[in-house]
């Protein structure tokens, strides 16, 4: 039995939405159209179970296979509408996070903060796209060393409320030369 055109694109479109997490930081700017073609993918495969599932009850049809299919579409739907970030979480395959901390930019931006316990950061920064900034830390006393070649900031000092980043390299004496990041305690 040859699996069919809309099977198959039902689990292209799962896998894409699970798999998500793996690519978007990567891609900037374009996860937005990426998920603007993904939900219109979605909308696409929520028009076809219709659609199927009519003619499966309007004609009678008793074909398995059909059957198969509109349950298989049925259930992806499902999971994209209980999980839409995808059941694979990034948390779930990564070094757990001792500490969190987030900012807020311009025109609605976010910056997150994760120190993992592996001796590894994160910085997510969304704004007109998605993007990831890696590397290594270590922390002396208040003091947090960031060692990445991409990373504008060099290093951190943090309290118990704030971590307050110190850029690397300010050419332009305009740059923005810290910024605050509040941490989470959860």
């Amino acid at each position: 039995m040859k699996p069919s055109k809309t099977l198959i694109f039902t689990i292209l479109l799962l896998l894409a939405v699970n798999t998500q997490f793996l690519w978007e930081g990567e891609l900037g700017f374009l996860t937005f159209l990426i998920d603007f073609i993904l939900f219109v993918c979605v909308v696409v495969l929520l028009v076809l179970f219709v659609k199927k599932g009519y003619k499966l009850v309007r004609e009678k049809v008793r074909n398995r296979r059909d059957v198969v299919e509109l349950v298989a579409i049925l259930g992806i739907l499902c999971i994209i509408a209980i999980c839409p970030e995808g059941i694979i979480q990034r948390t779930d395959i990564e070094s757990p996070a001792i500490m969190k901390a987030s900012r807020r930019g311009v025109a609605g931006s976010s910056y997150a903060l994760y120190l993992k316990e592996d001796g590894t950061f994160r910085d997510r920064q969304i704004c007109f796209g998605v993007y990831d900034e890696t590397g290594t830390y270590r922390i002396s006393n208040d003091t947090i060393y960031f060692f990445s070649d991409d990373y504008q900031f060099d290093y951190a000092v943090m309290d118990s409320t704030t971590i307050r980043v110190h850029m690397k390299r300010a050419k332009d004496k305009n740059a923005l030369s810290n910024a605050v990041y509040y941490i989470h305690n959860d």
